[in-house]
């Protein structure tokens, strides 16, 4: 899968065919997502440059719109942003970084703190 940026409009295709799978993908993530919440997940650490799961990293393929310097984050990621919009979400690159672990967890603990 591969993200692409087309007039400002993000979406997965797959590259095998070109298809565009991104309704499909986000149906899923949106399902995910809402399961994860509904088990009280406080926090996601996801995988970096993934077009379904990328916390902001996730290059856009230029071919679309030429511009090689776009980033964005994967669906998952969106879904969660949007059910839960101050949910700490890291990518595993950055969840290596001790300070920014750290940030992390702290996030985590201010939200289940008492």
């Amino acid at each position: 899968m591969e993200l692409r940026h087309n007039n400002g409009v993000a979406f997965v295709v797959r590259c095998a065919d070109g298809l565009d799978i991104t309704d499909r993908l986000r149906g899923a993530c949106l399902r995910i997502a809402q399961e994860a919440l509904a088990k009280g997940v406080q926090g996601a650490v996801v995988k970096s440059r993934s077009p379904s799961c990328s916390a902001g990293g996730a290059s856009f393929c230029q071919e679309q719109d030429g511009d090689p310097g776009r980033y964005g984050a994967g669906l998952l990621v969106q879904a969660l942003r949007e059910l839960a919009p101050g949910l700490p979400v890291i990518d595993e690159a950055a969840f290596e970084d001790g300070g920014r672990q750290g940030a992390f967890f702290r996030k985590i603990g201010a939200i289940c703190a008492p």
